[in-house]
């Protein structure tokens, strides 16, 4: 099995098989087999479908959330294969419009070491011994709102940089 296109809300999977049907499952974390034997839509399962187009499209999933993938292929009315091994996928982080890049304030990230925006991309131009940053949203340089992103070095310059998901 493999993906094919994971969007924020969509992933597109694909298997090899010769079979016309199969049953795609979600899932929010791996399962036990008797989970698999058994599977329920509720807390873990997400999405139980029935379908007979390779490659799927999944739809309806949270966005910047970690999932699990199973595939059974059904081989008749009364006939099925075991579970394929699990694929685990991660779906895409929202992008921001014009006026929400304008207007965050880093007030719901919590405060102090490795704090912030989960879909922001952090990192440094300067790697190596002493260089790292430590990205953190604190409540000390805020310029609107309760908290604002910081970069803490041990070092006077390390080209550390955020990136907001747009």
């Amino acid at each position: 099995m493999k993906v094919v296109d994971v969007a924020n809300t969509t992933a597109n999977i694909r298997w090899e098989s010769s079979a016309t049907s199969w049953r795609v499952l979600v899932a929010t974390e791996a399962l036990t087999l008797d989970e698999l034997n058994n599977p329920q839509v509720g807390d873990k399962v997400v999405v139980l479908d029935t379908v007979n187009v390779n490659p799927y499209e999944i739809t309806d999933l949270l966005g910047n959330t970690p999932f699990v993938v199973y595939v059974q292929t059904l081989c008749s009315s009364t006939d099925k294969s075991a579970w394929s091994n699990p694929l685990k996928i991660r779906t895409t982080c929202e992008l921001l419009d014009t006026y929400e890049m304008g207007v965050e304030n880093f007030d719901n990230y919590g405060t102090g070491n490795g704090k912030f925006p989960p879909c922001y991309i952090v990192g440094n131009r300067t790697a190596g011994a002493g260089a790292a940053y430590i990205p953190s949203c604190n409540t000390t340089y805020k310029h609107s709102g309760g908290a604002s992103l910081k970069f803490q070095t041990t070092t006077a310059y390390n080209g550390a940089y955020a990136i907001a998901p747009r």
